[in-house]
């Protein structure tokens, strides 16, 4: 295999990997043997104590940290500990008061509603996105704290649901690769990007990831991907779903998982347009939750106020 096969198979591999992560269907993510459940008692023992968010003792959350580590109490432990430490060194539980209007505007995510299980089903448009761009601009730290913002946003409104009665633990992921191309997507300054994705991903939010889609995929992206599976696990491989241009595949795999008025028109659905997280907390108002029984409420909201806008 020559280099530049190489090269392009391994940021192929960042890109797709970048949001995959220790992931579990809603059944094994909440259920746990006698004995696992012996192991986090233990675990919460040690580290209760330095937890500083109430959530941060629920079962759900502490299970993800073992289940990482392989229910491995030390190990699991420092994973943790390294974590809250990252989280007061940058700030993360202010991460959502920041302005990002500018990345929001440029990079957007928006969730269309839930999958037949009731996991949030959020979709990304990465050939949109113009990376390339914010290397050359001097953003990588901005960039890599938007990715955190992401994460940080979507996990608090998962844990809002629970609160609201949802079994909601994990999210699925859209990713449109409409207008991939190598220059602005899988140049070598991307790399770095990438790698701080997967990492932060990886090691601040396990087990928060479900199931992602890549769709509309460019047939270059796709022989890539066969030469880079070799490096995956066949657990991880099996979780990611690549489908090329032909829309009728990758519509009839979404339908199957989500039901059409889940998803907007653009990904086979029946709505036409989602929400952004910002259009999430605003429609909810002071309950900022994403609770899957809510969204149809909140997109006719939005539908309303959008009529009464174009209106006036």
């Amino acid at each position: 295999m020559n280099f530049v096969v190489r090269y392009f198979s391994f940021v192929i591999i960042l890109q797709v990997t970048q949001v995959i992560n220790l992931v579990a269907s809603v059944d094994s993510d909440v259920t746990i043997t006698l004995e696992q459940k012996q192991i986090m008692d233990k675990f919460r023992d040690v580290v209760s104590p330095r937890l500083p968010h109430d959530y941060m003792n629920q079962d759900i959350y502490l299970i993800r940290w073992l289940r990482a580590k392989k229910f491995d109490i030390k190990a699991a432990e420092a994973m943790l500990m390294e974590n809250l430490q990252w989280r007061k060194d940058n700030d993360i539980d202010n991460i959502l008061t920041e302005d990002w209007s500018d990345f929001e505007a440029a990079f957007p995510y928006e969730i269309h509603g839930c999958d037949k299980e009731g996991r949030p089903v959020i979709s990304m448009s990465t050939g949109e996105w113009n990376v390339r761009g914010i290397l050359l601009s001097g953003k990588l730290e901005r960039a890599v704290r938007y990715y955190d913002k992401m994460f940080e946003e979507t996990s608090t409104l998962i844990r809002q649901a629970q609160k609201d009665g949802d079994n909601m633990t994990q999210f699925n992921l859209i990713m449109d690769f409409s207008n991939w191309n190598l220059v602005v997507h899988a140049c070598p300054l991307c790399v770095s990007l990438y790698i701080r994705f997967y990492q932060s991903l990886e090691t601040h939010y396990p087990g928060s990831m479900h199931t992602v889609w890549c769709i509309n995929v460019p047939q270059l992206f796709n022989a890539l991907w066969q030469i880079s599976k070799e490096f995956l696990s066949s657990d991880t491989q099996a979780l990611i779903k690549i489908y090329g241009r032909g829309r009728d595949e990758w519509k009839q795999a979404l339908l199957k998982r989500i039901d059409p008025d889940n998803l907007t028109v653009q990904y086979g659905g029946l709505n036409e347009e989602g929400l952004t997280m910002d259009e999430v907390k605003f429609l909810s108002g002071s309950d900022h939750s994403i609770k899957c029984s809510r969204m149809p409420s909140l997109r006719e909201k939005k539908r309303k106020l959008k009529e009464v806008s174009n209106s006036e």
